[in-house]
């Protein structure tokens, strides 16, 4: 008779292992559908220390002749460049770089065109524009916006555009 007595007590503890098995299992299994579920992408930024400024200009039948140099710390892969005739206006019609492959974008400058790297802190690079589709052919404001390469993607620095009203040109 003792033998039957002592059964409810293994079976009162075996219970409770059960219940704590199955609270584990369903806390594993939400935990890895909720991680799946969290792994977001990271959007691409451009470093906050990416700054670049124009030196000099000239101008000449035309075209504009640019020396910009990287002032930030990071490398700057290339930049956009847009002007308009009239220095009230916002610069959107693209610069055309001279030398630039035909596989590249109209107002697009990357410096491997010309120095074949990104261009380095406290580099110094010099590049003519043309500005010859604009009517009148005259050029009163231009704007860069510089732009890093994260994998195949560019990444533009929207904090470090420059803009600068011309004379002369």
């Amino acid at each position: 008779m003792g033998k039957i007595e002592n059964k409810r007590g293994v079976s009162l503890v075996l219970s409770y292992v059960l219940l704590i098995v199955i609270v584990v299992g369903i806390s594993i299994t939400v935990f890895q559908v909720l991680k799946k579920l969290s792994q977001v992408t990271p959007t691409p930024e451009c470093p906050d220390s990416v700054m670049m400024s124009i030196e000099d200009y000239s101008c000449e039948a035309s075209s504009i002749n640019l020396t910009v140099k990287n002032r930030g710390l990071f490398d700057i892969d290339g930049f956009t460049i847009r002007g308009a005739v009239s220095p009230a206006e916002k610069p959107v019609l693209p610069l055309e770089y001279d030398n630039r492959p035909l596989s590249a974008e109209k107002g697009v400058y990357f410096f491997k065109f010309s120095i074949n790297s990104a261009l380095k802190p406290n580099m110094v690079s010099i590049q003519n524009f043309s500005y010859s589709s604009f009517n009148p052919k005259s050029l009163g404001i231009i704007e860069l916006e510089p732009f890093v390469m994260q994998g195949d993607e560019q990444v533009f620095c929207e904090k470090a555009v420059i803009t600068k009203k011309l004379d002369g040109c």
